[in-house]
């Protein structure tokens, strides 16, 4: 899967929701995925806070944030 495909399809499932005015909710079945899950939830995370991410981003990065941990 690419990266940049799986974050448009992020960026377009979000603004629909938020269009439409939706509750987000990402559930993943994690049965044999412990490792690619929380990678494609963190690309999420990044999606859905890229606005401060591109604001914070340097400092995140600093205290070593890892959106792949959840908020």
């Amino acid at each position: 899967m690419s990266i940049a495909s799986l974050e448009t399809y992020f960026e377009k499932e979000l603004r629909d929701c938020q269009d439409k005015g939706l509750m987000v909710s990402l559930h993943m079945k994690a049965t044999m995925m412990k490792i690619s899950d929380p990678i494609i939830f963190g690309h999420c995370v990044k999606v859905y806070y890229k606005d401060v991410f591109a604001k914070y981003g340097t400092i995140l990065k600093q205290v070593g944030f890892n959106p792949n941990n959840g908020l």
